[in-house]
């Protein structure tokens, strides 16, 4: 090392290095990186331990796709600037390095470079901040590329990092060629080419503008599976039901299998699956009028939607599949009617009168048939709100309903709710 420094100091003259590291940063601008290279190993040929031309030429060669030899200036030049060079390029040819072994496959070493590159880019006298826009494009490169190279890691089988931050076994070599190609006096200062001006990256720089793409794609795939992802605030839903059950369906399309669940409850179902981006939904339906039946309840999941089958404990009518208030089981018309001693309706359309023909079976066994004796024990064991219940929701509803639940009617009208196939009208009428 104070070899080389001695040689800078004895080489103070300024030569023709000066002017073809400025050749290959014009060269580079221009965009002719054959141009480029042979100007810069021209100036390496007066001083091989400076730092600015091997920069230069490693960017050429990664735009000429000669990764092999991007990666070997890329690591003399690294070098160099430890051993007394312009270690502000430290940063940037580390980028540059992590970027050539990337190309050539070397996903490891590559992301081992990039490491250093990111290390060296919080040290400002490391990363360019003498050329302002060496530091600003190293800076906004390496996120882009640490993106990049992570995909390419992630469940990557081999692991093994073959590189070292500074290859210092180069060193040797390095002295070797700057004290055989120079000359008494041939080099300039150390800070002749320091502030000279670097070829403007931005959108000229092939390997940024690809990784912007693939970045500007990969953001663009996430937004869209986002706007995709279920919403549980606004899920719309559909419902029917039968004596025996009452069945959901949740508009939920394209559901995975594998992943939906659902978790019943006596008065809700929580429903689970994955969000089209990769996140977790979770949607709770409830809570329920009436309990169900946890251990025979189901679900399908369909293109379309996720179906639930909702088996009652009950075989009560549901007013809605959600409410706040839970519903209480009413006393069928028939047993009212049947409690006042009241005649037995027609039979609706010529149906059956189911009523009769119990009440025949009843008596061909020899058994009594007295509904009152059901209501009238009802009424005389019932504590004092029981029976205003019964009476306000029979009166109110004009025979059609009884409620033994005070709570529920104490605020309000009880409604007429006549039976399947009938209809309500006023006597006026």
């Amino acid at each position: 090392m104070e070899k080389i420094q001695l040689l800078r100091q004895g080489n103070s003259q300024k030569l023709p290095m000066d002017k073809f590291t400025k050749e290959a940063e014009q060269a580079l601008k221009e965009e002719k990186y054959e141009q480029t290279v042979e100007s810069a190993d021209k100036a390496l040929s007066f001083d091989a331990t400076r730092v600015r031309p091997y920069y230069l030429r490693t960017v050429a060669l990664v735009r000429l796709k000669r990764y092999e030899e991007a990666v070997d200036s890329a690591e003399n030049g690294l070098v160099a600037a430890v051993s007394g060079g312009d270690s502000t390029l430290v940063g940037p040819l580390q980028l540059r390095r992590a970027i050539a072994l990337y190309s050539m496959g070397r996903y490891p070493d590559a992301n081992a470079a990039l490491g250093f590159a990111e290390k060296d880019g919080e040290d400002p006298a490391k990363n360019g901040e003498r050329d302002d826009l060496v530091g600003t494009e190293t800076k906004r490169m390496l996120p882009i590329w640490r993106m990049r190279i992570d995909q390419k890691m992630t469940g990557a089988s081999d692991q093994t990092v073959s590189i070292s931050r500074i290859p210092m076994d180069r060193l040797p070599n390095l002295y070797k060629q700057s004290s055989s190609s120079s000359k008494p006096n041939s080099a300039p200062a150390a800070s002749s080419v320091a502030g000279g001006h670097v070829e403007k990256l931005d959108e000229t720089d092939q390997d940024v503008v690809e990784a912007i793409k693939e970045k500007e794609v990969a953001k663009k795939a996430v937004a869209e599976k986002k706007s995709d992802d279920y919403d549980a605030s606004n899920v719309r839903f559909d419902w029917y039901q039968n004596s025996n059950s009452v069945n959901v369906s949740l508009f939920l399309k394209n559901v995975p299998k594998e992943s939906a669940n659902v978790e019943f409850r006596d008065h809700e179902a929580i429903v689970t699956c994955a969000q089209p981006s990769g996140g977790k939904f979770e949607y709770v339906l409830g809570k329920f009028p009436l309990p169900i039946d946890v251990t025979q309840s189901s679900f399908r999941v369909f293109s379309t939607k996720i179906e639930l089958n909702l088996v009652k404990k009950t075989g009560d009518k549901w007013n809605a599949v959600t409410s706040d208030v839970p519903q209480e089981s009413t006393v069928s018309l028939d047993d009212m009617r049947k409690a006042l001693n009241e005649p037995a309706l027609p039979p609706v359309n010529g149906a059956k009168n189911w009523d009769a023909l119990a009440s025949q079976e009843l008596e061909q066994e020899g058994e009594s048939e007295d509904p009152n004796d059901f209501f009238k024990q009802l009424f005389a064991n019932a504590d004092e709100d029981t029976r205003r219940a019964m009476m306000k929701s029979y009166v109110e509803s004009n025979g059609t309903a009884l409620s033994t639940d005070w709570n529920s009617v104490k605020t309000g009208k009880v409604e007429t709710s006549p039976p399947d196939g009938m209809t309500a009208k006023s006597w006026s009428s």
